[in-house]
């Protein structure tokens, strides 16, 4: 489970990295691997939290979660 803090990390990435919606989960990760400020754990239990799909906005993505 993430932390609210990593939530609100990952919210702010999602905001503001990612350019195209909608978004599959591919797409997500591919820009979350260069975020540095989100720990290599935090990825990864980002990644084992979302699940597979598509999404058509970052409410969608927390909304996964």
């Amino acid at each position: 489970m993430m932390t609210d803090d990593a939530k609100k990390k990952a919210m702010a990435h999602i905001q503001s990295d990612i350019d195209k919606w909608p978004a599959t989960k591919e797409d997500i990760m591919a820009a979350c691997n260069g975020v540095e400020e989100l720990t290599l754990q935090e990825k990864e239990v980002f990644d084992q939290s979302l699940p597979g799909g598509t999404y058509d906005t970052p409410a969608d993505v927390m909304k996964a979660m």
